[in-house]
């Protein structure tokens, strides 16, 4: 299991996490499952340093946004759940 420091978090939407040099996005997936009332959320390695550089947290928002509706054009980027150890918020 990959674990790392929370610096970000959009309530309700995602939040990112940095482990030494790469960024994952956690995303919330609310009523994920059909039928259901429950929410998931998932991780992804993305490429997405410049948009935390430039504290372009909408653009991140978009990202997570499409994640969501595009589910399985993202699965190869999705990781099994990083576990966050401390928190740096930026």
């Amino acid at each position: 299991m990959n674990s790392g420091t929370l610096i970000f978090v959009r309530k309700g939407d995602f939040c990112i996490i940095k482990s030494e040099d790469v960024y994952y996005m956690n995303v919330l997936f609310p009523n994920f499952y059909r039928n259901s009332h429950f929410d998931v959320s998932k991780d992804f390695l993305l490429d997405i340093r410049e948009f935390i550089e430039r504290r372009d947290f909408d653009k991140l928002s978009l990202i997570a946004e499409d994640i969501r509706k595009n589910y399985e054009n993202y699965k190869d980027k999705e990781v099994e759940e990083v576990e966050i150890v401390k928190k740096e918020l930026i």
